[in-house]
């Protein structure tokens, strides 16, 4: 897995290695005395290629490829890793991603991201965070925004490579210096000519220090519409895949491998420069029709189980997305789902749209709110009829008269009479 030679737009054998993480903490946990002697040991600490990782858990335990490994075997026998879900157990995310513009301090020299590129990624980024907050809606609520400043830090490097245990140091450096919580993650661009076994050129994944972490190779010379698919697929990727997935416990699913070149069906959604969505296809290059810049698909949950995931199942526009406003608080009024306040809807005074109406037995009172307007309004108060919820007085709304609004109406089953009233 190899970075130190990349030049050009190669396609990558695994856009995203997540789930081979995922799969090295099973066996880290299931039998630590072999898997979690080394964090700094290949396959996120395992001594496990991340190729063997990557599909362990979809893989027989009497598998050909686990002849050198009968270790793994053996765990597959007796403790398999769970396979993905469809549904997202565990919150999603809510927060600000930062992107960390890392200098490489090698014995050959500096390696780092040029700061124009580094820009270049955060302006793609802010781009699509917005389709993919409303794809991962899907799967749960999430709000999403991305730091338009950079973090900076130096590491020093012995060679040209690093490993995940590394990483996870200079995140937790970068996030206590920057005093940054759960509610942020880092995303680090690594450049050509510095490696890591779980990282390639327009590949990467996401994992958790003390905060949600990305890592990402890339090239350089990068565009917004990512003509030369150099990077654009694997930081979508691995932003939805981190929003929907920030805690990497298993617990919900990464929703862009049924998707992508990790299941053989790498799918992009096409989108202007005002994020509206324009289509999807699975060219390469990136291409069909004119865009500004395109995101990798995001699976429908009914299939974010499958390897691959029907076409449908990924070549979708984002699902529209509720958005809830806070227009009020009635607290000052108490309870009113206490039993003691009735609640209707209507258009009570012809304003042409609907308008909230309650009664509360305790004081008699009525209490209009026009949602157009401040504040609710005292309309009416009936206490001289005595309790209107007491079992003898049905209530009802309606235009009973023609007047082209809602009015109330009830009746008094004590002597028999009907009462209306026009707000």
């Amino acid at each position: 897995m190899s970075r130190s030679d990349r030049g050009g737009a190669r396609r990558p054998a695994v856009r995203c290695y997540t789930r081979a993480l995922k799969n090295a903490r099973h066996l880290q946990a299931v039998a630590p005395e072999v898997f979690a002697q080394d964090p700094d040991a290949e396959g996120f600490g395992t001594g496990v290629p991340v190729e063997i990782l990557s599909g362990l858990h979809r893989m027989a335990y009497h598998s050909p490829a686990l002849n050198r490994y009968p270790a793994v075997a053996e765990v597959l026998r007796t403790n398999p890793p769970p396979t993905p879900g469809r549904t997202a157990r565990d919150p999603l995310f809510s927060g600000t991603i930062h992107f960390a513009q890392v200098t490489f301090a090698t014995p050959g020299g500096d390696l780092v991201v040029p700061t124009a590129d580094m820009n270049q990624i955060v302006q793609y980024a802010q781009h699509a965070v917005v389709p993919i907050s409303d794809y991962a809606e899907q799967y749960g609520s999430n709000a999403v925004t991305v730091s338009p400043a950079l973090l900076t830090k130096t590491v020093s490097l012995s060679g040209t490579s690093f490993s995940d245990n590394d990483l996870q140091g200079w995140v937790n450096d970068l996030a206590s210096s920057n005093s940054l919580f759960v509610d942020h993650c880092i995303f680090v661009p690594v450049p050509p000519g510095v490696s890591a076994a779980n990282l390639e050129e327009n590949a990467g994944y996401h994992s958790k220090a003390n905060i949600p972490y990305i890592a990402a190779g890339v090239s350089i010379g990068l565009t917004l519409a990512d003509n030369a698919d150099v990077y654009a697929m694997a930081v979508s990727h691995e932003a939805a895949e981190m929003v929907v997935d920030p805690n990497v416990d298993g617990n919900n699913p990464e929703v862009c491998d049924p998707c992508d070149i990790n299941c053989n069906n790498l799918t992009r959604c096409y989108f202007d420069s005002s994020d509206n969505f324009l289509g999807t296809n699975q060219a390469s290059p990136p291409g069909g029709f004119p865009f500004t810049y395109y995101t990798c698909a995001v699976v429908q949950p009914t299939a974010a189980a499958d390897c691959p995931a029907p076409s449908a199942n990924c070549q979708y526009s984002p699902p529209p997305v509720l958005t809830w406003q806070l227009v009020d608080n009635t607290a000052v009024f108490g309870n009113l789902a206490d039993g003691q306040h009735l609640v209707w809807t209507g258009d009570f005074t012809g304003t042409g749209h609907s308008e909230v109406l309650f009664y509360y037995s305790g004081d008699g009172n009525w209490w209009l709110r026009d949602f157009n307007a401040a504040t609710w309004r005292l309309v009416d108060n009936t206490y001289r009829f005595g309790d209107l919820l007491d079992g003898q007085h049905p209530v009802w709304i309606g235009d009973f008269t023609g007047a082209g609004h809602s009015q109330v109406l009830f009746y008094y089953s004590g002597d028999g009479n009907w009462w209306l009233r026009s707000m």
